[in-house]
């Protein structure tokens, strides 16, 4: 039987986990007889995280254990499973570097030590990258894997595009904005590359913003992330229409009559003599 200390931690534990935290695990796991402080916990991002593709990511990481512990190995695993514990090889990345995964060979990087830091780095992100990542770790007594771990979903950056009015052609004297984004990820805090017939533009926010657009604006427009120059969302066609000026439209059916009249007064003139 579990000292009652441990078994009041274990209550006020079991409470946490109940609460919206960024602490895994089973609740009871960490309460050894006659231990007391270290908790077996494993703390990553509570949401899903997205990473666009080409980018690099990186999953904060930290773990603790009760005392008397002392830290053998460390490792990184993927799955599909959400009921895996991160037992079995391949390895994302292994302390002792055993069982790796060839995948994820000179892009995957652990920071995971005795330090209690288990960050993870991932370069050159793919979409079969996408999945859920976890951190297991043993010890002279006992072995921990972070759960539910930490769920990854990949996106491809798009230029998107928004006009005032909305309906139609674009055509001149319009406002129209092309945004980079994507379908999955927030870019808020991110710097972007902007060009145009593959020629580079100075913008470096998510926003190209033409008000009014004119014919000078016709074009294919791509994104970038600053920190990832070589991955391009797919060309945007921008066609921009001529405006049609009622003035100049009524200037020229008025010298169609002109000179109708004109013709028409010149060949009666003729016929006459």
């Amino acid at each position: 039987m579990l000292p009652f200390s441990c078994f009041i931690l274990c209550k006020l534990w079991e409470k946490l986990l109940q609460q919206p935290h960024k602490v895994r695990g089973d609740p009871c796991y960490f309460c050894l007889p006659g231990v007391l402080g270290g908790q077996w916990a494993v703390l990553v991002p509570e949401n899903e995280i997205c990473a666009v593709r080409g980018s690099t990511l990186v999953i904060p990481c930290t773990y603790d254990y009760p005392g008397g512990n002392q830290v053998n190995t460390t490792m990184w695993c993927f799955s599909h499973n959400k009921d895996s514990l991160c037992t079995e090889p391949p390895y994302v990345c292994h302390s002792e570097n055993k069982h790796l995964s060839s995948v994820y060979k000179d892009r995957a990087e652990c920071f995971g030590d005795e330090e209690k830091n288990c960050t993870l780095k991932i370069k050159n992100i793919r979409h079969t990258d996408s999945g859920l990542y976890k951190f297991r770790f043993t010890t002279n007594m006992d072995s921990w894997c972070g759960q539910p771990g930490v769920n990854l979903q990949v996106a491809e950056l798009r230029v998107v595009m928004m006009s005032s009015p909305v309906n139609g052609p674009i055509r001149e004297g319009y406002s129209i904005k092309l945004i980079c984004e994507t379908d999955r990820c927030s870019l808020n805090r991110s710097k972007f590359i902007w060009f145009k017939d593959k020629q580079r533009l100075p913008e470096t926010h998510s926003t190209l913003h033409f008000n009014p657009v004119s014919l000078n604006h016709t074009g294919n427009y791509s994104c970038a992330l600053q920190k990832n120059k070589n991955v391009l969302a797919m060309d945007f066609s921008l066609d921009i229409n001529g405006e049609c000026n009622t003035l100049n439209l009524v200037i020229l059916l008025v010298l169609i009559v002109v000179v109708y009249l004109v013709l028409y007064y010149i060949l009666n003139i003729s016929f006459f003599i």
